[in-house]
């Protein structure tokens, strides 16, 4: 994903002022990007419609940006209040809700699994 692809996506809800996609190296973008707009309204009303949506095989989560410190902070007073660690409080709600999701379905499977192998198990030892 480069700044081209966000701008086209992003302008469709009002003026994109800029874009800036962070990357790892020259080829690899981190998996964010910041898009500023004209006003707080746009902004809002781009926030509203791209949160949660599924976009180039991705969950989006789309919030305003805050300043490192606040951010830190907030994400301090998080895992001391919460059992979760740094790392998925720093998560937006949307893909903890969706990484709860994928791990009770393997979940699921293993279990089923589990229960296939000791129903079968004299089957499978003939």
């Amino acid at each position: 994903m480069r700044e081209k692809h966000m701008t086209k996506e992003f302008q469709k809800y009002g003026k994109v002022l800029t874009v800036s996609v962070p990357m790892k190296n020259d080829k690899v973008n981190r998996g964010f990007a910041f898009v500023e707009y004209e006003n707080k309204e746009i902004a809002r009303k781009a926030i509203d419609a791209m949160n949660g949506k599924k976009w180039k095989g991705r969950t989006l989560a789309i919030e305003v940006s805050v300043p490192i410190a606040a951010y830190q902070s907030k994400l301090d007073r998080i895992v001391e209040h919460t059992n979760m660690t740094k790392i998925d409080a720093s998560l937006p709600k949307v893909l903890r809700d969706e990484k709860k999701e994928v791990q009770a379905q393997k979940d699921k499977e293993e279990k089923e699994k589990q229960e296939y192998l000791e129903k079968n198990a004299t089957k499978i030892r003939k």
